[in-house]
């Protein structure tokens, strides 16, 4: 291991800017971000991955010496059933793991977000396993401090961690050979890098780590030709200074050079025909992740970005002008850096970590928690359990196909929950499709009639197969019980407008209970077995294109309340998609006006275009680490995750003895949404309820 990453301890740390403008947001997944050349030992060349390895299979028992511990044992009080653990293997090959440990507030941001009743190994790859792992504790335990943990919660958290003192490679147990069957290459894993050529050296090529770019501001990871003859730079902070650039080389620059930021530099560089960008540290700093700030965001990069260690072999030789020094850039595969037992002692994948910051282990945290507590709501909702699919294949026009069940004595109950599962065929995240699409569950209970009526709706993860959800319904029961009898058959299709796309795998479950639900109406009914219950359900308004006619198609609904009714609702379930001018309607803030006799109630969903907005909804259930752009906040969704409705209770704003009125309009910014191009589209579903 080389000094340089403890003398950054002692100097230095990696830099990383994290704002970034929501003007900048894109739609992709990571196969879209990177493309990565993948060099003779890159994934095409390994195995595949050990069946003994699945992820949901039961982890065995192992045993490590720690550096504070002793050996510590699994399982036993050290690691307590049902409690999580989160695995990661720092190498120092891994220019992304380097900047993840150098950078302050990826520890910190990371002992923040973890769950605190979760336990943390820490390892490494290094010889020298015992003077890393050290090191790893003393920059971890300095994140600590400098967090918004109390000291009493520091206290807590460090004794949930554990620092290996053996290498990976001398560990004698299971986990070496998991790592490596779970090899990977790209998006935070295998090794980046670039290769130097020069004739003049012996030997002709040297090896650098890498590190790219934020990956939605330069998103390109190979410059044209692959193999680029390098020129120097010693200012770029404008394209005055850049006029005997070499249009089509990859320029090289030393991140000592003042006078102006990173990204102007590389917009200017851009501009005068650059092919790339290599930034170099300063001799015994660590490499820094780069990226733009505020409105530089608003340029879009095109070119790769990445950041090196000091090289003074190659910094001589571009110092001698010499003409003929190529770089390629290469990602040779490595095992996992990461993996994670859940509450269950079943083993699971972490997902990909998009820029370096041990954050992203905290969400996968957090989502075993979420996972755990989903599992004991559902052992309590077990009064009538019914299966609509289980493990079916949904792909194609028909979705999932038809599924018809005989449903019973729906009367007696008041509850309602749709339990999804959403996985794909294989055995590993990878093997799912790439891109997120809203599954919609259909239902159809009336023989005499041909429609089908709305229930659910769900946004698929990018390549992740672990979605599990339970979204309260409840308010549509009587969409379920349209005939009086004692049974009612009811025939079911989960579909994506998507058909084209690849298969997902579901398992659905209805759920009813007698207790009254989350959306109970009326304070006085509400901690009561027995209270109104839901008995019609009525259609009110749908969603459309989002553009300056939208609010014109919906036309004032005029209904008078039946004789009995105790309660009235709305329920609505509203989502944004598609990209115009304004990012509308996926990631532009929208907001949502249903008016009720002059009583307006609004949603407005200030969570869209946000950086980390579906992030920080991984304890709500949205499936982290995603191979996509998950991170940022929706219209009213997040990837890999339900989306609930929403239901207002108006009950007190309604007559009984006249005409109500119901109106809804939709805005952006205010006003009436005008995009000048690709309008978006508002998918939206409204009833009215009446309960007796």
């Amino acid at each position: 291991m080389t000094t340089s990453i403890f003398v950054a301890v002692l100097f230095g740390l990696c830099v990383t800017v994290n704002a970034t403008a929501a003007f900048h947001r894109t739609r992709s997944t990571l196969d879209d971000l990177y493309s990565y050349p993948k060099n003779q030992n890159s994934l095409s060349g390994i195995p595949p991955k050990s069946n003994g390895f699945t992820p949901g299979s039961a982890a065995q028992p192992f045993s490590l010496w720690t550096l504070r511990n002793g050996m510590v044992t699994y399982p036993s009080k050290d690691f307590p059933k049902g409690v999580p653990i989160g695995f990661h293997a720092f190498s120092n090959k891994s220019a992304f793991l380097e900047c993840m440990w150098t950078n302050s507030n990826s520890l910190t941001d990371f002992v923040e977000t973890a769950p605190l009743n979760a336990r943390y190994v820490f390892m490494t790859f290094e010889d020298n396993a015992y003077t890393v792992i050290a090191w790893m504790e003393s920059v971890f335990k300095s994140a600590l401090m400098k967090s918004k943990l109390s000291k009493e919660q520091q206290d807590t958290f460090r004794k949930q961690c554990y620092f290996v003192v053996s290498s990976v490679d001398d560990l004698g147990n299971w986990i070496p050979s998991l790592l490596s069957s779970w090899a990977c290459d790209g998006h935070g894993c295998g090794y980046d890098q670039v290769q130097f050529y020069y004739a003049g050296w012996s030997p002709q090529i040297v090896t650098s780590k890498r590190l790219d770019a934020r990956y939605d501001w330069a998103f390109n990871h190979q410059w044209k030709p692959t193999s680029a003859i390098l020129s120097a730079v010693t200012d770029s902070c404008s394209t005055e200074s850049l006029k005997s650039f070499k249009n089509g080389t990859v320029a090289v620059l030393s991140n000592e050079s003042q006078g102006c930021s990173i990204a102007t530099k590389v917009a200017n560089l851009q501009t005068v025909g650059a092919a790339g960008i290599i930034v170099y540290s300063k001799a015994g700093s660590p490499v820094q992740e780069f990226n733009c700030n505020g409105d530089e965001c608003n340029i879009m990069i095109n070119i790769p970005v990445i950041s090196i260690p000091y090289s003074h072999q190659l910094v001589v030789a571009l110092s001698m002008g010499s003409p003929d020094v190529t770089a390629t850039l290469q990602t040779t595969s490595s095992p996992n850096f990461y993996f994670t037992i859940d509450c269950n002692g079943n083993l699971a994948e972490a997902g990909w970590f998009l820029y370096p910051s041990l954050e992203f282990l905290a969400w996968q945290m957090q989502w075993l928690e979420y996972k755990s507590n989903l599992q004991s709501n559902i052992s309590e909702l077990t009064d009538y359990v019914v299966p609509v699919f289980n493990g079916t294949t949904m792909q194609g026009k028909s979705g999932t196909g038809y599924a018809t069940v005989t449903l019973n004595n729906l009367h007696t109950y008041q509850s309602l929950y749709l339990d999804m599962q959403l996985g794909c065929p294989g055995t590993m995240d990878e093997d799912c499709p790439p891109w997120d699409h809203t599954p919609t569950l259909y239902v159809s209970c009336d023989k005499s009639s041909t429609s089908w009526t709305e229930i659910g709706r769900w946004i698929t993860s990018f390549r992740r197969k672990v979605g599990h959800w339970l979204t309260d319904i409840s308010p549509l029961l009587p969409v379920l019980s349209v005939s009086q009898g004692e049974t009612q058959e009811c025939t079911f299709q989960l579909k994506m407008t998507a058909w084209w796309a690849k298969a997902w795998v579901a398992t659905l479950n209805l759920r009813f209970v007698q207790k009254p639900h989350s959306f109970a109406v009326l304070e006085k009914w509400s901690n009561n077995m027995v209270g109104p219950y839901a008995y019609s359900v009525v259609p009110l308004f749908q969603g459309g294109t989002f553009d300056k006619t939208y609010n014109q198609n919906y036309k004032p609904y005029q209904f008078e309340i039946p004789s009995g009714v105790k309660a009235v609702q709305i329920y609505a379930v509203i989502t944004g998609h598609g990209s115009d001018n304004n990012n509308c309607a996926e990631f532009c803030v929208t907001s949502h006006h249903f008016s009720i006799n002059n009583k307006t109630y609004i949603r407005t969903f200030t969570n869209a275009g946000t950086p980390l907005g579906c992030a920080h909804r991984v304890p709500q259930g949205v499936v982290p680490n995603e191979h996509g752009t998950w991170l940022y906040g929706r219209d009213g969704w997040c990837d890999g995750q339900q989306v609930d409705p929403w239901v207002i209770d108006i009950t007190m704003d309604v007559k009984s003895s006249s005409s109500n009125t119901v109106t809804y309009k939709g805005l952006f910014n205010g006003k009436d949404p005008n995009p000048t191009q690709n309008p978006g589209v508002i998918k939206m579903v409204s009833y009215l309820v009446y309960y007796k």
